[in-house]
Parts: C-alpha cells; sequence; structure tokens
C-alpha cells in the first residue's frame, strides 16, 4: 500500500512537472516572421517591475532560430550593445557569427525592455531641439517617462531573461553579448550561476561598469596610437604621435582649430575643431579603421597648421559614418540609454543631492584624477566624455545599486578583445578573466570594438568555436595590419608637390 502511494504520488509530481513545463512553453507562441524564413516570432509579457511592487507588464519583442540538431534545452541569447540598441536587426548576423554552435541550440534574440519593438521608450524633448540645455532635456525626459522610468535598469533585463528561458522551457543558457550586452550576460551569470552553461564576451563592459570617468579610455590612448605607428610604420609621419596629439590639445586650449572640407556635393565647408572632437574621431577609429588609419598625419599636418586633413575626418565623424558596428540609426533609443545609464553607472555624487552640487562632487572627483592618467586631454574633455553632465540631472527616485561582486560560475568561457578598442580597453577585459575560474582571454591584434564583426582574420571566430569543441584556443598572430589600414601618409604642403596615384 505504501508503495503504491508513493507510485502515485512520483507520478501526480512528474504530470504536474510536465504540464508547468508545458505550460511555460506555452507562454510564447511562435509564428513564422514576415521577413525571415530561418526565424520564428514571439512575445513575452514580463512585470515591468520584476520585484512585483508596481503594477504594470511589458511585452517582449523575441526572434528563435530553432536548432536543427537535438531536443532544444539550452538556448543561446546574443545580447547587443547601448544600452538602447535593438538586436533583432542584428539576428541574421547573430547566427552568421555563431555558426555551428547554433546548430545543436535554439538561438534567441529579443529587444530588450524599452526599445526597438519591446515598448519603446520615446521623450518629446529629444525630438524638438538639439539646442535646448541638455540638463533641462534630460530633467524634462525623466519627467516625461514618469515614475516607471526606474525599471530600465540592467538587473531588470536579466530578470527579464531568466522569465524568458521559463517561458521558453530551457534548462540553460549560453549567454553571448557585445559591449553593453556583455555587462548584461555577467550580471546574470552572477544572478542565475545555475543556469548558464557559457559565455561569450565580446568588448567587454566590466558588471559594476562602465565606469563614469572612462579612465580606461583615457589610459588605453597612448598605447594605441603607438600600437598604431609600431615597427615604423609611421617613419614618414611622423616620430612621435602621442608627442603630436599633446601639441594639439595644448594649442585647442586657446580656442577651437577651424578647416576646410568638401562635403558629397562638392561643396566646401569650414570645419570647427575641439579637442573633445579629437577624441570623438578617436573612438569612432573603433567602428570605422580607415579614420584610425589617417589619423596620426591628420593630428601631425594639424600641429605644423596645416588642419585640412583633420578638417576631412571631423566632418565624415560628423555625417555619422562610423556608426554603432553595423546598425541602422534609428535602432538606437537615446531615452533608454539614459533611463539605464543614469540608473546603473556609479556616479561620484549623491543622488538626494541638487544637479548642481552633482556636478560639483563629480567635478571634484575628476579633478582628483591627476594629469598623467588622462594625458595628453584635461578635466574638461574627462566631462565632456563622460555621461556625467547629463545624469547630473536625472531626477533618480531610487537608491544607487550595491556592487555586484556575487562569484561567477566555472563554465566556459571566451573573453574577447581588440587590441585597439579605446570604447571598451583590454583592461576591461582582463579585469573580468580574472573574476571568471578557466576563462580564455583572447587579444585580438589590429582591430578595435566587436572584435567577432571586425576581426580582419579567422582568430576570434576560431576561438569560438573551439571553446565549444573542447579544443584548445590558440592566441592571434601578431600581423600587420592590412595596407588599407596601415597609417596613411602626410598630405602634400602644395597642390603642387601631390605625385598622381599617391594616397
Amino acid at each position: 500500500m505504501r508503495r503504491s502511494r508513493l507510485t502515485v504520488l512520483l507520478l501526480a509530481i512528474c504530470v504536474c512537472a510536465l504540464g508547468l513545463a508545458a505550460q511555460a512553453q506555452a507562454q510564447i507562441a511562435w509564428a513564422p516572421c514576415g521577413d525571415s524564413n530561418d526565424f520564428a516570432c514571439g512575445h513575452l509579457t514580463v512585470p515591468l517591475d520584476p520585484g512585483g511592487g508596481t503594477p504594470g507588464t511589458i511585452t517582449l519583442a523575441i526572434r528563435r532560430h530553432r536548432a536543427p540538431v537535438g531536443e532544444g534545452k539550452e538556448a543561446i541569447v546574443a545580447l547587443a550593445g547601448g544600452p538602447g540598441q535593438a538586436a533583432i536587426p542584428f539576428a541574421e548576423q547573430f547566427a552568421q557569427v555563431l555558426g555551428p554552435i547554433a546548430d545543436t541550440r535554439d538561438l534567441i534574440v529579443f529587444d530588450q525592455r524599452g526599445i526597438g519593438l519591446s515598448a519603446p521608450l520615446s521623450c518629446h524633448r529629444f525630438e524638438v531641439s538639439a539646442a535646448t540645455a541638455f540638463g533641462s532635456s534630460i530633467a524634462e525626459c525623466a519627467a516625461q517617462l514618469g515614475p516607471t522610468r526606474s525599471f530600465y535598469a540592467t538587473a531588470d533585463t536579466v530578470a527579464d531573461i531568466d522569465a524568458l528561458r521559463v517561458a521558453g522551457g530551457y534548462e540553460k543558457l549560453v549567454l553571448y553579448g557585445t559591449s553593453y550586452g556583455t555587462k548584461v550576460a555577467e550580471e546574470y551569470a552572477q544572478d542565475y550561476p545555475s543556469h548558464v552553461s557559457a559565455l561569450v564576451l565580446d568588448s567587454v563592459v566590466p558588471p559594476n561598469g562602465p565606469e563614469p570617468l572612462n579612465r580606461a579610455t583615457f589610459a588605453a590612448i597612448p598605447r594605441v596610437l603607438r600600437q598604431l605607428c609600431a615597427a615604423r610604420a609611421c617613419a614618414h609621419i611622423t616620430p612621435n604621435p602621442v608627442g603630436d596629439l599633446e601639441r594639439l590639445v595644448r594649442r585647442m586650449a586657446r580656442g577651437p582649430l577651424s578647416g576646410r572640407a568638401i562635403d558629397g556635393h562638392g561643396a566646401a565647408h569650414t570645419v570647427r575643431i575641439t579637442a573633445d572632437d579629437l577624441l570623438g574621431i578617436l573612438l569612432d577609429g573603433d567602428l570605422e579603421p580607415t579614420l584610425r588609419s589617417e589619423f596620426p598625419a591628420a593630428i601631425r599636418s594639424a600641429a605644423d597648421g596645416d588642419t585640412a586633413a583633420l578638417a576631412r575626418l571631423q566632418a565624415r565623424t560628423e555625417s555619422g559614418e562610423a556608426g554603432e558596428a553595423g546598425s541602422p540609426s534609428e535602432s538606437f533609443d537615446n531615452p533608454l540609454y539614459y533611463a539605464t545609464s543614469c540608473e546603473d553607472e556609479p556616479f561620484p555624487w549623491n543622488r538626494s543631492a541638487s544637479p548642481a552640487t552633482r556636478l560639483a562632487e563629480a567635478k571634484a572627483q575628476i579633478g582628483a584624477l591627476g594629469a598623467g592618467a588622462i594625458a595628453p586631454f584635461d578635466p574638461a574633455n574627462v566631462l565632456d566624455l563622460s555621461d556625467v553632465g547629463a545624469c547630473a540631472y536625472w531626477p533618480y527616485t531610487t537608491p544607487a545599486p550595491a556592487p555586484d561582486d556575487a562569484p561567477f560560475p566555472s563554465v566556459p568561457t571566451l573573453i574577447l578583445s581588440g587590441a585597439d578598442d579605446l570604447r571598451t580597453p583590454t583592461a576591461n577585459a582582463r579585469e573580468v578573466a580574472a573574476q571568471i575560474p578557466g576563462s580564455h582571454l583572447l587579444v585580438v591584434p589590429n582591430t578595435g570594438h566587436s572584435v567577432l564583426s571586425s576581426d580582419p582574420t579567422h582568430c576570434a571566430s576560431d576561438a569560438l568555436q573551439a571553446l565549444f569543441a573542447d579544443k584548445p584556443i590558440e592566441p592571434c598572430a601578431d600581423t600587420p595590419p592590412a595596407a588599407n589600414l596601415r597609417p596613411t601618409p602626410l598630405p602634400p604642403a602644395r597642390a603642387g608637390r601631390h605625385r598622381p596615384g599617391a594616397r
């Protein structure tokens, strides 16, 4: 009798478990996508407040590439950058990058809450006037979003991912993140370690980052410039690209430079260039390598008084030529960027203080960095590059997030860093690699941001496949850059000295 009752009880538990699994699977009603034969489309409704304290829901837009082999108990979740970048436009690209890894696992791509097709945030203030003071624009945008603006932090997206895992009926996830997506992947791994089977982190933001003053970026600039000119690549341009940059920044302290550039219609325009613009050109070089290759000659010429080449680089940057790693500009959501960044970043201020006090506290910390930490730039450039000037005006309704020091699971992990990346420098990757037991850090030469999509060799892709085949991951060969990415010569001082056919 006891054995019979136990059997009945076990059967009831199994039936209940199967019912729950079926119910979870049924929460996502997959249907063919009108724009793709490879992905199915679905939606998942999640709580606005994962903690349950505030009512409301958000509907997430999802794409699924079904694994052709296996039972689909494991999925890859691909996470885009930002915050504020939609992932669904990259679905096909994610599938191509992953290759055979997606043969035995479903690939899940979804637009995170507040962007793309997942209830995107919008603010009228960002649409009407670029001339309005930036601080008041941020404050007005936050007011328009209302008190629910605090539910768009990384922790809320992490909760959404686990809701998606449960609804999809998956036991474990492979988290593949690029740029800001690495932060989301890291936080999920810390919060749900038993549900992670592997991590692929490309262009790393640390879990408690991004560091609001971009110290790693400023520290990396001299190194990246010297790398660009290694092996006498700048022998006929300059003996010291860092010194040229320093000389130019000092000159700009007296006022911006100007130069003439020809637009796409053949018309000449005067272009204004500041030290902040130099930073912008350097950072855009992470995504458009020709900007980086032309930089040493442009700053050398400008330091010597000829600003034409630098004006051309600035004009290209202003045109948006070097966008976010192959993304259409309309897929980036500014309101979501600030809703997440202002809530997430560990700014050096008291959240209950006034905007003026917050700015003063941040400027004091910038001033304490010391010239050596940011040279050849100055504290004003640090402030302008950061989100400090915007987020000082953000009306907080929550306390600052506590540092997440939870351990990472010991799972197969590949960490990719472009040796030339200034947005997420290799120092970030080393910091995270030191926290994940047995992780593999691969530094890829001649590569900037978003390694898997920009590596000119097969090194990063080979490492990715090796990780999942349980094979050794080989370091990348330190080969010279392709000819079209090497530093370009100095422009001629006079048109008559230009040789036909010269670059």
